[in-house]
């Protein structure tokens, strides 16, 4: 029983990863979307840019 269960919990998480849409409840996603956007938007109103000009500075920065 305990091995059914553990095999049934890994066979869980791998579709959890697998569909972006399973990793987190939706409130919490939508929580964290929220919070995300407070924050692009206070780093974007620092610095005196729009959003797609924050944005173009904070993809450019990434490694490709």
């Amino acid at each position: 029983m305990a091995e059914r269960k553990r095999r049934s919990r890994a066979l869980q998480l791998t579709r959890a990863t697998q569909d972006h849409q399973q990793r987190l409840p939706k409130a919490l996603s939508v929580e964290i979307d929220a919070s995300l956007h407070r924050r692009f938007k206070r780093y974007c109103e620092s610095r005196g840019l729009t959003q797609a000009q924050g944005m173009e500075q904070i993809l450019s920065s990434l490694p490709t």
